[in-house]
């Protein structure tokens, strides 16, 4: 038979473990649920020159701070590039992030909000969706550069 210490211990012990199995989940799906891809458009006002890549925020409000992303990855060097009806998939090796985004061809007459496309990678779980928004200025990577974003995946 259990003594009444024994018991409490194996109640401590299992509420720990319980503790620690919901909190480690609750990481994971915070984690899973703040990360951004913006399809992004930069300007060069100093040099005119432009180019595109894709912006990713590890949290919504980095996103919302016009800091600079927590990484990207150069789309075209050299101009911008027609984000609809196309699909773009980047990995980036230095700071490793894989997605594959997909932007439907009616994107440009969409309402700010509507589902526009489609973004899939092995960071998260399932298939994010992307929206068409306000045109933003997302970042100043310095005084002369500003980088513009009309649609946004994740979940926003």
């Amino acid at each position: 038979m259990l003594s009444p210490k024994s018991i409490n211990f194996h109640l401590l012990l299992l509420s720990f473990f319980t503790f620690s199995i919901s909190n480690s989940t609750a990481l994971v799906s915070t984690r899973d649920t703040l990360e951004v891809y913006y399809p992004t458009d930069c300007y060069n006002t100093l040099i005119q020159s432009s180019y595109s890549q894709i912006s990713y925020y590890s949290s919504l409000s980095t996103a919302q701070s016009y800091l600079p992303p927590d990484s990207f990855a150069s789309i075209n060097l050299y101009e911008t590039v027609e984000w609809h009806d196309n699909s773009w998939t980047v990995t980036v090796p230095v700071d490793p992030f894989t997605v594959t985004i997909e932007i439907g061809y009616d994107a440009p007459q969409a309402f700010i909000g509507d589902i526009i496309g489609s973004a899939v990678s092995p960071d998260f779980v399932g298939v994010k969706n992307c929206y068409k928004q306000e045109r933003l200025l997302l970042s100043k990577p310095n005084e002369w550069i500003e980088c513009y974003a009309e649609y946004a995946c994740g979940d926003l």
